[in-house]
């Protein structure tokens, strides 16, 4: 009886031996496929790497074209502005500093600026921070004139160091004076 049972422990332990060596052979199958997987995975990393480098240079160069195109465009608008510029009514270089009030609700600041050249219909101004885009209360006080000019003033154009408005709501006194001081500036035959 104690050979049956010696035989049939020893056939056991074959058998979990043999499951065993199994279970081992099937860990080093999937061991193997396990480093096949990382493999793929460091090769789709390394490419996700090479993306995201070029993804950067392309960035970087439409960075430097976009820099470049403003430039141009700024250019394109001054040119423009100057062309712009060809009015019916005469612009004269005038001595004039003016005082802005954007008129956008709860707002009453006050700026000081200066007119780079004044017409019957309008003023090119010097651009200064906090203006804002207008209307503007605005009081433009002629070179020797004791009391502004005082008129509303919607926004008709803005360059980066400029900006021209239109005059509204201008009394026919201060026309009268406008036309007078324009007049004295103007060269003969123009």
């Amino acid at each position: 009886m104690v050979a049956q049972e010696v035989g049939e422990l020893a056939h056991a332990a074959g058998a979990a031996a043999e499951r065993v060596l199994e279970h081992i052979r099937t860990v080093s199958t999937q061991s193997a496929g396990v480093a096949t997987s990382i493999e793929a995975t460091s090769s789709a990393l390394a490419a996700v790497d090479e993306s995201t480098r070029r993804i950067e240079e392309t960035v970087s160069a439409q960075r430097a074209a976009t820099k470049a195109s403003e430039t141009t465009l700024t250019a394109a608008t001054e040119r423009l502005v100057q062309i712009a510029e060809r009015r019916t009514a005469p612009r004269v270089a005038l001595d004039a500093s003016v005082r802005a009030v954007l008129q956008a609700a709860g707002t009453a600041v006050r700026v000081e600026t200066a007119a780079v050249d004044v017409s019957m219909g309008g003023a090119l101004l010097e651009n200064r921070p906090c203006l804002g885009d207008g209307p503007w209360a605005l009081e433009l006080y002629l070179a020797g004139e004791a009391l502004p000019l005082t008129c509303t003033a919607p926004l008709a154009r803005r360059t980066q160091t400029q900006f021209g408005i239109a005059f509204a709501e201008v009394t026919d006194a201060d026309l009268l004076r406008l036309d007078t001081a324009i007049s004295r500036r103007q060269k003969p035959g123009r």
